[in-house]
């Protein structure tokens, strides 16, 4: 299990735990529908790295939700255990009745994260990650006055919500005076990331992300 993927399977927080639980019910969807799809072509439809959705399935199958054989083609087909049914139903209804609770709680703090750089000054914002948090916080930014530049995320993209997408941060240069942090896979590796280029007061790194930077990171 790659580096970022291991970080995605162990951290935890309000959000990361609420988008896990979403990557979990999608996989276990997309196995039901479609057991010999490839692993790829499962990336591709939940916007995710393909290492990610590795680091998915060995877990399922080794938690008994999902079993694999080997198939003619040299691929392997997938196919939920009926304790992957059952656990796919659970997290239908968890995703249900927890979605709306973490949108206000992040909408509150991505408000108040905004708000907070506005009164410093800052005026061209930076989004760091692509992920659904970055919904929320363009909708946030609405209410700050600042104007957000762009997204760096893992890939160029043409535009997400009317931003470019870049997935080097010289596309941005000179052109960002704060950022915010909107990946929900690895915020510490875009906090670090960002923190080469921006004074720490300009980075905001929502609480509901679970990060707990040392002295020397916040410092840096």
């Amino acid at each position: 299990m790659n580096t970022v993927a291991s970080r995605a399977m162990e951290d935890h927080s309000p959000a990361r735990d609420l988008n896990r639980s979403r990557v979990m019910h999608d996989l276990l969807e997309s196995v039901a529908r479609d057991g010999a799809e490839s692993q790829r072509a499962r990336a591709s439809e939940f916007g995710i790295a393909l290492g990610l959705v590795n680091a998915y399935l060995n877990y399922c199958v080794k938690k008994g939700l999902i079993r694999v054989r080997k198939i003619p083609t040299k691929r392997y087909a997938y196919y939920l255990t009926p304790k992957g049914f059952a656990e796919k139903s659970r997290l239908a209804v968890h995703l249900v009745s927890n979605s709306l609770q973490s949108f206000r709680l992040a909408r509150q703090q991505y408000v108040e994260g905004f708000r907070a750089l506005s009164e410093q000054g800052a005026t061209r914002v930076l989004l760091v990650g692509l992920s659904e948090l970055t919904d929320i916080a363009t909708l946030s930014a609405a209410e700050s006055g600042v104007t957000l530049i762009g997204i760096l995320a893992e890939k160029d993209a043409a535009h997400y919500v009317g931003l470019p997408v870049r997935a080097d941060i010289a596309a941005f240069a000179g052109g960002f005076d704060a950022a915010v942090i909107t990946d929900l896979t690895a915020p510490a590796f875009s906090h670090a990331r960002v923190s080469k280029f921006l004074n720490p007061e300009r980075i905001v790194l929502p609480a509901i992300l679970g990060v707990q930077l040392t002295q020397h990171e916040a410092a840096e």
